[in-house]
């Protein structure tokens, strides 16, 4: 069943003129993963029931356990990365080597107290550090910036000292009665590639650059963006094909740039 599932998604790719097999390089990567992988049973994934060394090569699909993800296309454009720091952070130098590593297409990190709001670039990501992400998380995120759309990678926790990812997913948030925004652990994901969120926490999210001066040019708050992505009627996804790990922290007062996210919650509260 799941290999006619493959075939019908590879055919839809090649509908929309995109090539459905991996590179050499991107098999090889993938397979190298599975070698290593204790669900690897001669040549056959435990997890998922498929012989690796066919699945590997195919572009749509992706590990059930989130060890490799899917393989998407470059649409083109380059992408503005703003990082964004909250106080002294010891692990800033780490995610931005960790942004452009992993990034498959053309990429520019800038930090967001140093950026003069000019660029050439077509897409806007604006992300809190310390984070790292997965292997071209810039064009899985910018597949799907469509028009007033904020899309948003699948979110994980992470550990700064060992630099370390727990392995459960953090992907729904929402607003409760009074109006705060708590995980929604109980919500399980659809089998989906993306999915529409009520409110996320903002961490790292992507748009394109005319939303991103729609919205007022700045970075912000879950809250706050949300807030405006509805004035407008526009949307937030959930893009499974690109993760996020992130260290959360409570501070308090909460300030993000120039922001006191604390007061902004209250005053969205009243």
């Amino acid at each position: 069943m799941e290999i006619i599932k493959a075939v019908g998604r590879s055919a839809k790719r090649v509908g929309r003129g995109e090539n459905p097999v991996a590179t050499k390089e991107q098999a090889a990567e993938r397979m190298a993963i599975c070698t290593n992988c204790d669900s690897l049973r001669n040549d056959k994934c435990i997890e998922c029931g498929c012989f690796m060394k066919v699945k590997t090569k195919v572009a749509e699909e992706s590990c059930p356990i989130g060890k490799w993800l899917k393989i998407v296309p470059d649409v083109g454009g380059k992408v503005l990365i703003l990082v964004n720091t909250i106080g002294t952070e010891p692990h800033l130098e780490k995610t931005i080597n960790e942004l452009q590593i992993q990034a498959q297409g053309e990429v520019q990190i800038i930090k967001y107290d140093s950026w003069d709001h000019k660029s050439d670039a077509q897409f806007i990501m604006s992300v809190d550090a310390p984070i790292k992400m997965s292997k071209g998380y810039d064009l899985a995120l910018k597949y799907h910036c469509r028009a007033n759309t904020v899309c948003v990678p699948r979110l994980r926790t992470l550990i700064p000292g060992s630099w370390i990812s727990l392995s459960r997913y953090h992907d729904f948030q929402y607003f409760d009665k009074n109006y705060k925004i708590n995980h929604w652990e109980a919500r399980e994901p659809k089998k989906t590639e993306t999915e529409l969120l009520m409110t996320h926490t903002a961490c790292g999210w992507m748009c394109n650059v005319d939303l991103w001066n729609r919205l007022g040019d700045t970075i912000m708050s879950g809250m706050d963006l949300t807030v405006k992505v509805m004035k407008i009627q526009g949307r937030q996804l959930l893009v499974k094909s690109a993760v996020m790990d992130h260290h959360f922290k409570a501070l308090k007062p909460y300030t993000l740039g120039d922001i006191d996210c604390t007061s902004l919650t209250n005053k969205f509260r009243r």
